[in-house]
């Protein structure tokens, strides 16, 4: 089936869907009538603070209009040891994108993974180490196996690294990077206590899985950096050549 048939062909099948079940802005929760397959309202999309101003190059953080072009260390990453490359997110983790981002991580959220995820693909395909085609795999950021069994049952970062996997067409490694063992939501810690909390948290399964590649690291969101720095420490110490951040939040 061509592109042109398949797209009519999945709008067809949005149209008969929404008949039964129709569907509503995550946001707002006006009704949406069209078949363009999102779930967020146009008037919505517009306040989601996607990040459109000038930005650390390190840490992905908005600057506003303190500069007046991208810089390549903030004030906050310059007093820390990134051991990532560079980090890249949608938007500002507040109102309309933070509603989303909490809403897919309820199990009956999970469907906002596609929406948010090609959000990211778009904003990563931009990006300089996207296009030179050297990223070798895309892995997610790895919740501890007792959280995915008995509280979580899915990890939303690995639905969002599947679809930006899909998207821009990059191997997809979702179990090689682990999360070895139980350590309290980081939520809950002041700075140092996030920076010591996951200490030695992650590992990789074997060795070989990113020797020498250059690695794309997906997760929800970026606060501190912490969690994404630790992970690329355990994916560097297997080897990789170089690890970039992808989140839909900053």
């Amino acid at each position: 089936m061509t592109n042109k048939w398949a797209k009519k062909a999945r709008k067809l099948w949005v149209r008969i869907l929404d008949l039964f079940y129709p569907r509503f802005c995550a946001i707002c929760k006006t009704s949406l009538n069209d078949a363009d397959g999102k779930f967020v309202c146009e008037n919505c999309e517009k306040k989601l603070n996607i990040i459109s101003g000038y930005y650390c190059l390190k840490c992905g953080s908005p600057i506003g209009d303190s500069f007046d072009t991208n810089i390549d260390r903030c004030e906050y990453c310059s007093t820390v040891e990134l051991h990532f490359e560079r980090a890249v997110a949608v938007g500002r983790y507040s109102d309309g994108l933070r509603e989303l981002i909490l809403q897919m991580k309820s199990y009956s959220g999970q469907y906002l993974a596609g929406y948010l995820g090609n959000l990211l693909a778009d904003r990563l395909s931009q990006q300089d180490f996207i296009r030179d085609g050297t990223i070798s795999a895309v892995v997610p950021v790895p919740i501890w196996s007792g959280r995915l069994l008995f509280i979580r049952k899915y990890n939303q970062a690995e639905l969002l690294a599947e679809t930006i996997a899909s998207k821009l067409g990059l191997k997809y490694i979702g179990s090689g990077l682990i999360k070895v063992k139980y350590t309290p939501p980081q939520t809950t810690l002041d700075r140092e206590g996030r920076l010591r909390n996951l200490i030695g948290a992650f590992n990789i399964k074997r060795r070989g899985l990113v020797a020498d590649k250059k690695v794309l690291l997906i997760d929800d969101v970026l606060t501190t950096g912490t969690t994404a720095n630790e992970c690329a420490k355990a994916l560097k110490r297997a080897g990789a050549k170089a690890v970039y951040v992808g989140t839909v939040g900053r």
